[in-house]
């Protein structure tokens, strides 16, 4: 059998350019240090391949990562912009995302809002030139001085953002001032904000014209207390209504901003990635279990919160009509469920040659999950959009984002402030009664007895991939 069917926690060294800071202005704090990089130490046995990850810290949670070639940029929680090389080294650009977040910390409401969910929701690199790319992010915004749907005086936008980013001679560098591509509708008040959370904010390149964005429905479920105006309040279900971004699937105009909505009745989408055939896959958290997999179609309501799979916290019932409990009826269905709930997060197509036995196999991140079943990537093997099985592949924290770089490795966010990455083991594999399928990724294996490989050639693992589907 081919050893180790392992995933190797290698750590790497970090090196610093000087301290990141964002947003140039005194309207954002001041840049943290990065701190050390973590040890590894655990394993965790996959199906296919043996996998070596190495981690870096970027000292701060949350955010979202995306490919810049071989490199990584790095949006923290809180609007940071890092960079990081395949080699480890970890350093800051100038300035940031522009949120405003010193501002907000003087307003008299900020400790309603859930601190931690004021943030970096995503970030999209767009390839316009060699070394130079738009980059957009969703994130949060303090508005000071507009007047919001309660007629207070401040309110927290959802905001789409847009900017450029070059590469120079000696790294990267932002280009230009960030405009405001798009706003979603309605802005939030301040005043009794307690939905932070479920904010959704993926986003998804649809052709060079538009955008396509997720978003949640900042928990205005349509209980009581959860509107527009708070506790007391008129009941508010966004994701139902017209009139609001939220709870929808969204396709923006780069340029005017422009927002169709195509489809609507989400709770808290994670993740949004396309496969080869263009279908459209979404990740999104549900209640107390029942966190989904979606297909996601023009015109079609996913249901919440009439339908889900899941119960309220707690185990109470109180979801959705009480006769139709943990059923999804009426509205169109998730691809896929799961129960308990797994803490769902990012999802990509791996579309890289860098693992062809995982050839147009959905990843799918998770964060905290339930009953133990968090801080892993499920991979999810499908026949069209028929799920035909799912592997779990347990890590040791919760992982926001995923991306994958140019030379095909699999880059992930961790919620504790660091990124790892993930490529093929170059260890070599013994002797064994492993079937030919172990045998094709293992470098310099030995010949196995009935096998056709005995070399981890890219001819060799083409030519296998095909044969075990």
């Amino acid at each position: 059998m081919c050893l180790p069917r392992r995933v190797l926690l290698l750590s790497f060294a970090v090196a610093f350019g000087a301290a990141p800071q964002v947003a140039s202005t005194a309207q954002e704090p001041p840049a943290e240090e990065a701190s050390a990089p973590s040890d590894g130490g655990a394993t965790v046995d996959t199906h296919l391949y043996a996998l070596e990850r190495r981690l870096a810290e970027v000292g701060e949670p949350g955010g979202a990562i995306g490919a810049l070639g071989d490199d990584l940029l790095v949006a923290t929680r809180w609007g940071r912009l890092l960079l990081a090389a395949p080699d480890g080294r970890v350093t800051g650009l100038e300035a940031g995302v522009p949120m405003n977040r010193l501002a907000y910390q003087s307003d008299p409401h900020f400790s309603d809002f859930r601190h931690s969910q004021f943030r970096v929701a995503d970030i999209l690199l767009e390839a316009l030139a060699p070394g130079r790319w738009r980059l957009f992010a969703t994130h949060h915004y303090f508005v000071a001085d507009a007047q919001s749907a309660t007629g207070v005086d401040a309110c927290i936008r959802f905001r789409l953002s847009a900017t450029t980013i070059l590469r120079t001679a000696t790294g990267y560098a932002l280009s230009g001032a960030w405009r405001t591509v798009f706003d979603a509708q309605p802005c939030l008040p301040t005043a009794g904000f307690e939905r932070g959370r479920q904010a959704g904010g993926r986003m998804a390149a649809d052709g060079a014209a538009h955008l396509l964005l997720v978003l949640g429905d900042h928990g205005m479920d349509g209980r009581p207390g959860r509107g527009l105006r708070g506790y007391g309040g008129p009941a508010y279900m966004a994701s139902q209504l017209p009139e609001s971004h939220f709870g929808k699937l969204l396709r923006v105009a780069i340029d005017t901003g422009e927002a169709e909505v195509l489809a609507s009745g989400l709770r808290v989408p994670q993740g949004l990635a396309r496969d080869a055939e263009g279908k459209l896959w979404e990740t999104e958290h549900g209640p107390q279990g029942g966190d989904e997999l979606n297909l996601l179609t023009a015109g079609a309501n996913y249901g919440w919160p009439h339908v889900t799979y899941g119960v309220g916290y707690g185990g109470n019932l109180n979801v959705g009509d009480a006769a139709e409990v943990g059923r999804h009826v009426g509205f169109a269905p998730p691809a896929f469920s799961w129960v308990p709930s797994i803490g769902v997060s990012a999802i990509v197509v791996n579309d890289k040659a860098a693992f062809p036995l995982w050839r147009d196999d959905l990843l799918v991140a998770s964060l905290e999950g339930t009953a133990g079943l968090g801080h892993s990537i499920y991979r999810i093997r499908r026949n069209g959009q028929q799920v035909r099985y799912v592997e779990r592949i347990p890590l040791d924290a919760p992982i926001r984002d995923l991306a994958q770089t140019s030379d095909g490795r699999l880059a992930l966010l961790h919620d504790d402030g660091r990124i790892a990455t993930l490529r093929r083991s170059d260890a070599p594999c013994t002797a064994g009664d492993a079937a030919a399928v172990h045998a094709i990724h293992c470098p310099a294996a030995p010949h196995h007895a009935g096998s056709s490989s005995t070399s981890g050639s890219a001819a060799n693992e083409t030519a296998g991939d095909a044969s075990t589907r």
